[in-house]
This record gives C-alpha cells, sequence and structure tokens, in this order.
C-alpha cells in the first residue's frame, strides 16, 4: 500500500535521515523490554537528531505498553518535556 499510495516502502524509510535535518523538539519514550522496536534503536534515533531531544525509558514495558507499565513516569515525562519547550518558546 505504501508503495503505491506514497511512491516507497517502509523499508525504504529511514527516520535516521529525516532526523539529522529536524528542528522540532522531540520526546523519545521507548520500553526497556520491547522486542517490536528493540532499544538500541530509539537510541540511534535519539543520537540522530539535532533538535532539542529528551529520552524515556519505562523499565520493563514492552512495545507500545510503557504507559500501562508506568503511567507516573510517562506522565511526568510528557509534562516536565512540554513545560520545557514552553519555557523556551517563551524566552
Amino acid at each position: 500500500v505504501m508503495k503505491n499510495k506514497y511512491g516507497f516502502s517502509f523499508k525504504q524509510a529511514s527516520p535516521k535521515d529525516v532526523l539529522k535535518n529536524n528542528n522540532v523538539p522531540i520526546l523519545f519514550i521507548h520500553g526497556e523490554k520491547d522486542e517490536t522496536v528493540k532499544l538500541y534503536n530509539v537510541y540511534e534515533l535519539y543520537n540522530a537528531t539535532k533538535g532539542y531531544k529528551e529520552l524515556c525509558i519505562i523499565k520493563d514495558a514492552g512495545h507500545g505498553r510503557s504507559i500501562r507499565k508506568d503511567r507516573q513516569k510517562y506522565i511526568e515525562a510528557v509534562n516536565n518535556f512540554i513545560n520545557k519547550i514552553n519555557i523556551g518558546a517563551t524566552s
């Protein structure tokens, strides 16, 4: 579907290449035990981006389960990130 609709496949997409030119703040939240997207992948993406970034690893969380595993840490990470980028926007 992607190939027909957009002219490229998921295998051809490279988030790391896109992030090299990123200037938008990004909060990366990743489950420590994610077997779908390995933990090392989030570090690659984090290191690739040149914009403001933060990283939150949720202990023992699998793929898409970070908020369920540690809701408090997840929400705190999001709130702290939003507060930091809002402060930066008004300075």
